[in-house]
């Protein structure tokens, strides 16, 4: 996203370019009046209360590099005060993409569905299958209810990218992206994530270039064996930089 977010109007959709410039000025604004600096760990968080624009997934590099060059990131340190500055993307970039669990957001499911005295849940962490994770415990009669949990939060997690395993009255939530085996990501879920990823570039790219974007992304996912082989996330950012580089403006053919 870093290197085609501004770029020639006839490939990114005008409005879609001024609103993100101006919900990056409203997180740098946000940021000067608060702290004054945000640790990379927190700028999906910032980004996602405040912006109207482009999803994160999309624009994490380019929205990183912008506060960085504002000489809004730092590491937090021991004490929870400001820490070391971040001077480069590369130096943060993992931090910015990895997905972030908020426990509080299963315990707010429940609450939703279930039982909003919050009994009857609870968490703790543990070791599952060799791999450290946070685990929760459910001890309800109300099925129907606990469907509507169980379904919310597998929405959260996988929307969040984060692996799970349920194993009925209880669900672990893995730390490591590494801890589940690609067999677990069925094609299924691979094309579901792949929809979403394109819904959301539907909404930035111009009606050619996302057709291309989208063609591209889909014309194999009969032939795919597991979700893994399903093209999304970053590859479909490469095929935009890619498509980008190549592209030639019209007052300049």
């Amino acid at each position: 996203m870093k290197q085609h977010i501004r770029i020639y109007e006839d490939f990114i959709n005008e409005g879609t370019v001024k609103t993100f410039e101006t919900d990056v000025k409203s997180v740098i604004d946000h940021i000067k009046r608060g702290m004054g600096w945000i640790d990379p760990g927190y700028i999906e968080e910032t980004w996602n209360e405040l912006a109207n624009s482009v999803d994160f997934s999309i624009a994490a590099a380019e929205v990183a590099d912008r506060l960085i060059k504002a000489g809004l990131v730092y590491h937090e340190g021991d004490d929870g005060e400001k820490g070391k500055q971040v001077r480069s993307y590369r130096e943060i970039s993992s931090l910015v993409n990895e997905a972030r669990f908020e426990a509080d957001e299963i315990f707010f499911l429940w609450d939703e569905t279930v039982d909003d005295d919050r009994e009857g849940i609870e968490s703790g962490h543990t070791d599952h299958r060799g791999k450290a994770a946070t685990v929760f415990s459910f001890d309800t009669k109300d099925h129907k209810a606990f469907m509507d949990f169980k379904k919310k939060a597998a929405e959260y997690l996988k929307k969040q990218g984060l692996k799970h395993e349920d194993t009925g009255e209880q669900l672990f939530v893995y730390e490591s992206s590494e801890a589940v085996s690609e067999a677990a990501f069925s094609v299924e879920d691979g094309i579901k994530v792949q929809s979403e990823q394109l819904a959301q570039w539907k909404k930035l790219l111009q009606p050619k270039v996302y057709k291309d974007l989208e063609k591209w992304a889909t014309e194999h996912n009969d032939k795919a064996e597991s979700g893994d082989q399903i093209i999304r996330g970053t590859d479909m950012d490469n095929f935009i930089g890619n498509y980008f580089n190549s592209y030639t403006p019209p007052n300049k053919r």
